[in-house]
């Protein structure tokens, strides 16, 4: 349950009704149990309502059968879950109601985050429904969302301050103030999504060096590390924060020119082997995570490293997107035409980032500044997926078809449901590796680059 006092906070501009596809029991690595479903659906005999066939197409046991599983298995024609039927449905949900269905499928697509300021209800862009914005608004689901986080198994607690960077603790309004004021970014009319995304880059830069210089004169109290700041006392500059952030907001999303944001953006050079480098890296590593590779030393991660640096930095390589059938090269992209100023794409982008910064993304980063930075990445990758998808296609330009899927994917494989944050546990050479590249000046005009550079 969230905090005494707190609220349900709903996401604007996000329609989601279920429209009984099926897709969202076919796009996922594995579909986990907890105690109580796999209890529940033992006592249902669900193996009873497994087509038949399954059996013929080398398929054995239902997971559930055994009590050492915690996942459904999927089916090995097409990967989905053994109990969609026919009609693309559950045929749990049709035979025994929502209610019997394992709690994961219950809970898709929506997570929840409780905080002191609030609880909020994200939905998942890997869903078609919310890819597509069909049903009704989630602004007035506000009932259904309350039953539904009051049982879900899909809630995160955040109580400890948030981390601007991992040497700035702010206050949880001063941070929904922030939240408000990189949201009007993202929304800035007449622009395009990875030029918001930059904006957005120079905004917490500007706003990471106001509060480093409000505290100035409040020396940080002794016995904090980098990765273990001590928090501020009461009376020191913790304080200035809610201040800090509602000046920054007032002189550059309200009252102020939000322009001079896309000015100082735009000053800065890109730099495409970086750009290159850094998705060659992280497609390369995350598909080592679908191959069950194994955490190497760090001379097998570094000799990793500098192996796809090369041939991405030339050119030469292949490129490798966990969920695209065939790998391609960097000169098979030049032929797709990506335009993300398209109505209906720039629409999907700007609705997928603006619900990633409501849903709390850049808190599931290191620290907020970095989670920022993580979104550039998404942006680039996004795009890249869009021009693969339309290669794959035999298409010459990446429409919207391309774009839905790519966020999919960006959604299932690095954000929402890849557990890609756990890379850099793994591979600590490639977390330093990114840290000195999003370090960088020249890192948010980087990634808002065209990928085919």
């Amino acid at each position: 349950m969230s905090p005494e006092g707190t609220s349900l906070h709903l996401p604007s501009h996000q329609r989601y009704t279920c429209k009984r596809c099926g897709d969202g029991c076919h796009i996922f690595n594995e579909y986990p149990l907890d105690a109580e479903s796999r209890r529940r659906l033992a006592d249902l005999a669900v193996e009873d309502l497994l087509p038949s066939e399954l059996r013929d197409a080398g398929y054995s046991e239902p997971a559930v059968l055994d009590p050492a599983k915690t996942v459904l298995k999927r089916r090995k024609s097409d990967r989905a879950c053994v109990f969609r039927d026919e009609d693309m449905l559950c045929s749990i949900h049709r035979e025994h109601g929502l209610e019997a269905k394992p709690r994961v499928c219950q809970d898709f697509p929506f997570r929840f985050l409780t905080t002191p300021i609030g609880v909020y209800p994200g939905v998942s862009f890997a869903c078609t429904a919310v890819l597509e914005n069909h049903g009704d608004e989630l602004a007035g689901q506000r009932d259904t969302l309350t039953d539904l986080y009051k049982v879900s198994g899909a809630v995160t607690v955040r109580t400890d301050p948030v981390l601007l960077t991992d040497l700035h603790q702010l206050s949880w309004p001063a941070w929904e103030r922030t939240l408000g004021a990189l949201d009007t970014i993202i929304r800035t009319p007449n622009r395009e999504v990875g030029e918001c995304l930059a904006a957005q880059a120079v905004y917490l830069d500007l706003f990471r060096n106001l509060v480093a210089s409000l505290r100035h004169d409040y020396p940080a109290p002794g016995g904090g590390t980098k990765d273990r700041p001590v928090p501020w006392p009461p009376d020191c500059g913790q304080q200035k924060d809610e201040e800090a952030a509602a000046a920054m907001a007032r002189q550059f999303t309200g009252d102020g020119d939000v322009s001079r944001l896309f000015d100082l953006a735009g000053r800065a050079r890109a730099v495409p082997v970086m750009q290159r480098t850094l998705l060659g890296l992280m497609a390369s590593f995350r598909a080592g995570l679908d191959a069950g590779d194994k955490r190497p030393g760090r001379f097998t991660a570094i000799s990793r490293i500098l192996t796809t640096w090369f041939f991405q930095a030339t050119r030469l390589g292949p490129l490798r997107l966990p969920g695209i059938p065939d790998s391609f090269g960097r000169r098979d992209l030049e032929g797709i035409a990506i335009n993300t100023n398209d109505p209906e794409i720039h629409d999907v982008l700007q609705r997928y980032f603006s619900h990633a910064l409501f849903r709390q993304d850049l808190l599931m980063a290191r620290n907020a500044w970095i989670g920022q930075r993580w979104q550039l990445l998404h942006y680039a990758l996004i795009r890249v997926y869009a021009a693969a998808d339309a290669l794959q296609r035999g298409e010459n330009t990446a429409s919207v078809v391309s774009f839905r899927m790519a966020i999919r994917n960006v959604e299932k494989y690095f954000v929402f449901h890849g557990g890609f944050q756990r890379l850099f546990d793994q591979y600590p050479a490639l977390g330093q590796l990114f840290d000195a590249a999003a370090a960088k000046p020249t890192y948010p005009a980087t990634m808002i680059l065209d990928p085919r550079s």
